[in-house]
């Protein structure tokens, strides 16, 4: 028996999304599908087989464990595990058949190592750091580091890349700028005679305005998941939120004049106010900052977070209008109040929203409107 609150993802979304994207790609791009953070809170499996059956011909996690998740989930698609790695997860990565970002000597050693004692070659992507400041190898240190590379027995240099961090920033200047940094790094690797097959730096925002960076393969992130990157409002594309957020009111009542709603007592009624009682919390990621500021929408209208948010439980005002009874669906997150919404109230961004969707929340995958699958929490 599913909890009342679940996150409802629309699988038919991811593809829709990942077939919209691709039409601002030229023709052989390829199309690199990121589903790390558990697929940004969506689900990472589900949403890599969705992907690939859009079209993605590569798979992009954050850590060595995400991309066994896959391996182990019966993926063969390439994956790219695009965070840091340390050399004693070396093994895993070649036995695991998963491509390694590069950026220190000691992983590449480590990763050539591991090959030699596999048996197999191990493919790397050498990370170059234009203006992120995260990871990754400087421009003039490139070429250096491209001979310890070029040295190294069963290590294939198969890509190379790096990583926009304005790109969504309606003032081109520091995109052009790192992009104008990577062509050195290029021109400094082929000066030595490496050229390596994938060139890439595309993130969504920068596949939705950049062209110029969309080289020989992309990476979509947030954008497959139906929500725009970056700081603009807008983007012209048609992209689909993926994932809902709905619960059902568990308990109403009317309220007397002076009785007070949750923890320390914040919220105090006139008297006749209809409060209900929704079965999630911060426990599932609806946030406490969200206490007498939130919203959920019932019946279609906007309903205000009366109180402090508890763990599991929250409360909301039901309007006079809305005829609500228990058992009422109720839009946590979707139509309403979305991501983006969340994201103003918190002061975040969308992203963060959906990657801290509670885990013990059953993901309920659709198709056509139907349940194809459930998965329950662990």
């Amino acid at each position: 028996m599913l909890r009342p609150s679940r996150a409802l993802i629309d699988l038919d979304a991811i593809v829709h999304n990942i077939r919209e994207i691709r039409r601002y790609l030229r023709p052989g791009t390829i199309f690199m599908a990121v589903v790390k953070a558990n697929g940004y809170g969506h689900g990472a499996i589900p949403v890599a087989r969705a992907a690939l059956d859009a079209g993605a011909e590569w798979l992009g996690v954050a850590t060595v464990e995400e991309g066994i998740q896959l391996r182990r989930a019966g993926l063969t698609a390439p994956v790219l595990v695009m965070g840091p790695i340390l050399p004693t997860q070396a093994d895993l990565v070649v036995a695991y058949d998963l491509r390694a970002a590069v950026f220190e000597p000691e992983l590449a050693q480590a990763l050539s190592a591991a090959a030699r004692r596999l048996g197999r070659p191990v493919r790397v992507h050498l990370k170059v750091d234009t203006g992120m400041g995260r990871i990754g190898v400087r421009p003039d240190d490139i070429t250096a580091f491209g001979r310890i590379l070029m040295d190294l027995p069963r290590l294939e240099v198969e890509g190379v890349f790096t990583h926009l961090a304005k790109a969504g920033d309606p003032d081109p200047t520091y995109t052009h700028e790192q992009l104008s940094r990577f062509e050195t790094a290029l021109a400094s690797l082929e000066s030595i005679g490496l050229k390596p097959r994938y060139r890439h730096a595309a993130n969504s925002a920068a596949i939705l305005s950049h062209p110029e960076a969309h080289y020989d393969l992309v990476r979509a992130g947030i954008a497959i998941y139906g929500l725009v990157p970056g700081c603009r409002q807008s983007w012209p594309v048609n992209l689909r939120p993926a994932m809902r957020v709905v619960s059902r009111i568990a308990y109403i009542k009317t309220m007397r004049p002076e009785e007070c709603v949750s923890y320390e007592a914040t919220w105090t009624a006139k008297g006749g106010e209809r409060i209900a009682t929704i079965p999630i919390g911060y426990a599932d990621g609806f946030r406490r900052l969200f206490s007498n500021r939130g919203f959920m929408v019932v019946g279609g209208k906007p309903c205000p977070v009366v109180g402090q948010v508890c763990m599991d439980q929250t409360m909301i005002q039901i309007p006079p209008d809305v005829p609500a009874t228990v058992g009422d669906e109720v839009v946590v997150l979707g139509p309403g109040f979305t991501a983006d919404d969340w994201a103003r109230v918190l002061g975040t961004i969308s992203y963060e929203v959906v990657c801290l969707i509670g885990r013990r929340l059953p993901r309920v995958y659709l198709r056509e409107g139907k349940i194809v699958e459930v998965a329950e929490p662990d």
